[in-house]
């Protein structure tokens, strides 16, 4: 976890976390989602304090954990990787499927190559 400048004095999870769990949540979801409910799912998969969650920006009154999840959507859609045609809702594009299936696959390998080394 790091510390952004623009945050106030609290540890989140880096931005690249944030964006590779905002991608495997969606991937994992058999529906479109919102933003509101994206927020609590992922600090909880983060087992983020109510410090964390509640720790608000330097620069504007908003949560900085929402902001930070946020930021990664915005990252996912100009990847091409978020659908980004209706205003709240959440949603994969194949492209995105394809990207999570991939990095879910990439890990589920080797999970199973540190478990044959005993790692």
């Amino acid at each position: 976890m790091r510390n952004n400048k623009l945050l106030a004095s609290v540890d989140l999870p880096s931005q690249s976390e944030v964006q590779d769990r905002l991608l495997h949540t969606l991937g994992m979801s058999d529906r479109p989602m919102r933003p509101s409910e994206i927020y609590g799912l992922l600090a909880d998969q983060f087992g983020l304090s109510a410090v964390q969650r509640a720790a608000r920006r330097r620069d504007r009154d908003e949560p900085a954990w929402n902001n930070r999840v946020q930021f990664a959507r915005r990252r996912l859609v100009d990847s091409g990787d978020i659908d980004n045609s209706h205003r709240g809702i959440w949603v994969l594009t194949p492209q995105g499927r394809a990207t999570e299936l991939r990095k879910r696959r990439t890990r589920e390998a080797a999970y199973e190559l540190a478990d044959q080394l005993g790692l």
